[in-house]
C-alpha cells in the first residue's frame, strides 16, 4: 500500500453483518485509511494519519422520515459518508467523545429484517418454483434431459442457487435478530470481532461457487456450440455411418435415388456429458417408377439415431425413457417389448404409416423411424447387423 493515496477494498461481507463492517472500517482507520465512499461492492479509502475513528452503520430508507433520521445522527456528532442503498455509514466527528446511544436503533434493524423477508422470500419462492418446473420437465422428457446437458446444468445451478438463497435468508434473519437483542438490552456491538475470518470465508465461498458453476456452463455450452459448428449437415456420400442407413434396408434398385430428391437430409454428430456420442441421420428416397405399397406417396423416409451412454445403466434408462415418452407424446408410436437374442432391450412399433424400433445393446441405444415398404423385422435385423459391424 506504500505510495498509494486511495484504495478500494472489496466488501466480502453480507450487508447485514454490521459488527464486522464497522470493525473493518475502524481497523482501516487505525492503519491510516479513512473511508470516503462506498460503491456497489467496495469500500473506498483515502490515505490519512492513523486514528481511532469510530464508525456507525444505520439502516435508513429514503422515506418521509429520512431527513429527520439523518439530522438526528448529525446532531449527535456523526458525519455521513456517501453510501449506496439503505445502509448509511457515519463517522464520528472530532468533538464526539462519547459513543452514540444505539438502543433506539433496534427499530432500524427490525425494518431491515422485515425488508430482508420482503426481498428474499419471493426470490426463494421463484427459485424453488423454477426447480420444481425443471424437475417436472425432466420427468416428462427425461430422455431429452439425458441427451441435452443444458437440463443437467440448469438443474444443478437452480438447486445450488435455491439452497444458497435459503441459507442466506436464515442466516440473515438470525444475525439481525441477535443485533436487535443486543441493542434492546443496552449492550454495545462487539467491535473486537475478527472480521477477517468472515471475509475469508465469504471470499472462499464466492470463488468456490464460481469454480463450480463456470466450468459447468463452459463445458455444457462449449460442447453444444462445438458440436453444432463441427458436425456436418449433409449426408456423406458413400460413407459407412454408425447409424442405420436407407442403403442398409431398401431394395438395390432404389439405391441411386437415395437423398437425390428435394427433401431435407442431414447427418449430425453431437457430444454430451452423460451421452458422449450422439449420431442422427435423416434420409429419403423418391422414385415414382418404383412399385410402392398401396398408400405410399412415392417417397420413403428414415430417421435414424444412435447414442452411447457412459454406463449401461444410464443407457438402459435412456432407452426406457424414450419408449415411455414417444408412446405418450406421439400418436404414431405405440411400442411393444420384444424378445431378442441380439439386444438387451427391444421395443417395436408398427402401423400403416410408420415403423419404429428402440433397441439397446450394452451402452448403445438405437432409435429408428421408417416410412416405407420394408417390415419392422427388416429394421430389427439391420440394426443388429449394424451393431455387430461397429
Amino acid at each position: 500500500m506504500e505510495g498509494k493515496t486511495t484504495m478500494k477494498k472489496t466488501i466480502w461481507q453480507e450487508y447485514w453483518r454490521i459488527e464486522e463492517q464497522e470493525a473493518l472500517l475502524e481497523d482501516m482507520a487505525r492503519q491510516g485509511w479513512q473511508l470516503t465512499g462506498v460503491n456497489y461492492r467496495s469500500f473506498i479509502f483515502e490515505k490519512s494519519s492513523p486514528s481511532d475513528t469510530r464508525y456507525r452503520i444505520g439502516y435508513i430508507k429514503k422515506d418521509e422520515k429520512f431527513d429527520e433520521r439523518m439530522a438526528e445522527y448529525e446532531q449527535e456528532g456523526w458525519e455521513y459518508i456517501p453510501s449506496k442503498g439503505n445502509l448509511r455509514i457515519f463517522r464520528a466527528m472530532e468533538d464526539n467523545e462519547q459513543d452514540k446511544e444505539r438502543k433506539y436503533q433496534a427499530v432500524e434493524w427490525r425494518l431491515l429484517r422485515k425488508d430482508l423477508l420482503i426481498q428474499e422470500v419471493p426470490l426463494i419462492f421463484l427459485t424453488f418454483l423454477s426447480v420444481a418446473l425443471l424437475v417436472y420437465r425432466v420427468y416428462q422428457w427425461s430422455a431429452e434431459a439425458i441427451l441435452v446437458d443444458i437440463f443437467l446444468a440448469a438443474l444443478i445451478i437452480f438447486i445450488l442457487s435455491s439452497g444458497a438463497l435459503l441459507s442466506r435468508l436464515m442466516g440473515a434473519c438470525s444475525h439481525v435478530s441477535k443485533l436487535i437483542s443486543k441493542l434492546e438490552s443496552g449492550h454495545s456491538l462487539h467491535h473486537g470481532i475478527d472480521y477477517r475470518k468472515r471475509f475469508s470465508k465469504n471470499r472462499a465461498i464466492s470463488v468456490g461457487g464460481a469454480l463450480v458453476v463456470i466450468p459447468i456452463l463452459v463445458l455444457v455450452f462449449g460442447n453444444l456450440a462445438f458440436s453444432y459448428i463441427t458436425s456436418s449437415s449433409e449426408v456423406p456420400e458413400g460413407a459407412e455411418l454408425p447409424v442405420l442407413q436407407l442403403a442398409d434396408i431398401v431394395e438395390e434398385e432404389l439405391l441411386p435415388y437415395i437423398n437425390q430428391g428435394e427433401e431435407e437430409n442431414f447427418y449430425r454428430e453431437r457430444w454430451g456429458i452423460l451421452v458422449p456420442e450422439q449420431y442422427s441421420l435423416r434420409e429419403s428416397v423418391t422414385d415414382p417408377d418404383h412399385e410402392w405399397e398401396p398408400g405410399n406417396s412415392g417417397t420413403s423416409y428414415l430417421w435414424s439415431y444412435r447414442y452411447t451412454g457412459r454406463t449401461e445403466g444410464l443407457s438402459g434408462r435412456l432407452a426406457q425413457s424414450m419408449v415411455e415418452e414417444y408412446s405418450r407424446h406421439s400418436p404414431l408410436e405405440d411400442y411393444e417389448p420384444m424378445e431378442s437374442t441380439d439386444f438387451d432391450d427391444l421395443w417395436v412399433s408398427e402401423n400403416h404409416l410408420m415403423s419404429a424400433v428402440i433397441a439397446r445393446a450394452g451402452r448403445e441405444v438405437f432409435y429408428v423411424q421408417y416410412s416405407g415398404d420394408e417390415p419392422v423385422d427388416i429394421l430389427v435385423d439391420s440394426i443388429a447387423n449394424k451393431f455387430m459391424e461397429q
